[in-house]
C-alpha cells in the first residue's frame, strides 16, 4: 500500500504530530506533504525532524484563499499523486481537503480519505461565507470515501447538523499522541521555566496557549482573570498568581488594548508569544485555559492532562469528548466569563484538588489518545475501503 499525507501546513498547535505519527508508525509506503505557514504562525517542523520525518513542500498552497495560487498548487499535487501513484490519498483539514481531494479524484486514485482537525462551520467568517463553506465540503465529500471525526460530538455536527456526509460515512478516530515529553523531567522543566519567566516558586500559574486569533475568545479569558484579579484583592493573604498568554496572532494588538483597559499588566499577566519547547510551559504551568468560541480536538488540553494539569475551557466542539469532565477538567457554557473565573477560582485557592484532577487527567489521556492505537485504526479503515472496492461490494 502506498499512503500520501497531504496537509495544510506545519504551524503550531494544529495536525501536525497526528500526522506526523501516521507518517512514521503506517507499516506501508508513506508520504508527507504539505504547503507553507503563514509569517505569523509559529511552525511545527522541529517534531517532524525528530522523527526522521523528511517532508515534501508544495510551492504557492499558504492558508488563505487565493485562486490564482491555489491552481498552481493543485495541479502541482495532481503531477505528484501521478508519479507518486498512491492507493490512498489522505488529506487533513480545509485547504489541504479541497486541493488534494480533488486532485486524486481527477487522478484516479482509489480511496480517498479526509480529516476534519476542527471545522469551521461556525464563529469564523460571516454568515454568506459559511454557507458557501458548507455547501463546497459536501461536494467535496461525495467524491470521499471516507471521512473521519476527531471525536464523537464532531461526528454528529457533521452527519446532522451541518450535513457534511451520511453517517454510514464517517468514521471517529481521535487524535493521538507521544505523551513522553509532558511525563519526563517535569520537576526541571518547571523549575526552568520558572526562573527564565521571573515566577515565583509559590505562584499559581495559569497558562492559555494558542493562536490569538478571534475563534480563540482571549477577550473572554481576559474578564475571568479580571475577575479572579478583584477576588484577590479580598483576601487577608492576597494569593500570588500569575497569568500567561502563549501564541501569537493578528488579534494581538487587541487582546493587549483589552488587557491594558482591564489593568491587567506585568507581572500579573504576561503575553510570552510561541514557546518552545510547548512542554517545558506546561510544565511551569498549574493550570491550562481554554476560553474558544470553537475547537475541533483541542492539542493543549489533552497535552496539559498528560502533564498532570487541570483544565478550564469552554463547552464547545470537540472539548467535552477532549477531557474528563469534573474528573480531569471544568467546562463552563461559551462566553460566560462569571463561570470561567469560578472554576478558575476553585482550582487556584486547592492544591490539592489540582494535584487531583492533574492525576485523573493523566490515567484519561493515556487511555484515550496512544498514538500506536490511533495508526492502527487509520491503517485498517484504508485496508476497510480498499479490500470493499478491489471486492465490489462498495
Amino acid at each position: 500500500m502506498r499512503v500520501l499525507q497531504i496537509l495544510n501546513r506545519f504551524n503550531l498547535g494544529g495536525p501536525t504530530p497526528v500526522v506526523a505519527h501516521l507518517v512514521k508508525y503506517l507499516p506501508c509506503e508513506t508520504l508527507l506533504v504539505a504547503g507553507h505557514k503563514d509569517p505569523t504562525e509559529a511552525d511545527s517542523e522541529g517534531m517532524l525532524a525528530q522523527l526522521g520525518i523528511r517532508p515534501h513542500y508544495v510551492p504557492h498552497m499558504g492558508r488563505s484563499l487565493n485562486p490564482a495560487n491555489d491552481l498552481k498548487a493543485w495541479q502541482y499535487l495532481r503531477t505528484l499523486i501521478k508519479n507518486f501513484r498512491p492507493d490512498v490519498v489522505h488529506t487533513h483539514a480545509a485547504k489541504a481537503g479541497l486541493l488534494g481531494r480533488t486532485a486524486a479524484k481527477v487522478c484516479g486514485v482509489p480511496v480517498i480519505v479526509h480529516t476534519f482537525h476542527g471545522h469551521v462551520f461556525h464563529s469564523y467568517f460571516s454568515l454568506m461565507k459559511t454557507n458557501a463553506i458548507i455547501q463546497a465540503e459536501r461536494s467535496l465529500a461525495q467524491i470521499t470515501d471516507a471521512v473521519i471525526a476527531i471525536t464523537p460530538q464532531q461526528k454528529e455536527e457533521l452527519a446532522h447538523r451541518f450535513r457534511i456526509a451520511p453517517e454510514r460515512k464517517i468514521h471517529t478516530i481521535p487524535h493521538a499522541f507521544d505523551f513522553a515529553p509532558f511525563i519526563t523531567d517535569q520537576e526541571h522543566k518547571r523549575t526552568a521555566f520558572r526562573q527564565k519567566y521571573a515566577i515565583p516558586d509559590e505562584a499559581v500559574v495559569v497558562s492559555i496557549i494558542g493562536r490569538i486569533v478571534p475563534v480563540k475568545n482571549h477577550s473572554l479569558f481576559l474578564q475571568a482573570v479580571h475577575r479572579v484579579h478583584e477576588k484577590c484583592k479580598w483576601m487577608t493573604a492576597p494569593l500570588e498568581i500569575r497569568f500567561l498568554i502563549i501564541g501569537d496572532g493578528g488579534h494581538r494588538a487587541e487582546i493587549e488594548a483589552q488587557a491594558k483597559a482591564l489593568q491587567l499588566h506585568e507581572p500579573l499577566l504576561t503575553f510570552t508569544s510561541w514557546i518552545f519547547p510547548i512542554d517545558e510551559a506546561i510544565a511551569g504551568t498549574d493550570i491550562i485555559a481554554l476560553s474558544s468560541h470553537n475547537e475541533g480536538s483541542p492539542v493543549s488540553l489533552v497535552e496539559a492532562q498528560a502533564a498532570a494539569r487541570p483544565v478550564v475551557a469552554t463547552r464547545v466542539g470537540g472539548v467535552p469528548d477532549t477531557v474528563w469532565e469534573k474528573e480531569s477538567a471544568f467546562i463552563v457554557p461559551a462566553n460566560d466569563a462569571e463561570a470561567f473565573a469560578e472554576a478558575l477560582w476553585k482550582l487556584i485557592t486547592d492544591g490539592d484538588l489540582r494535584a487531583k484532577m492533574g492525576a485523573q487527567g493523566r490515567l484519561f489521556v493515556e487511555r484515550q489518545f496512544h498514538y500506536l492505537k490511533r495508526v492502527e485504526e487509520t491503517y485498517n479503515l484504508y485496508e476497510q475501503i480498499l479490500s470493499c472496492k478491489h471486492n465490489k461490494r462498495c
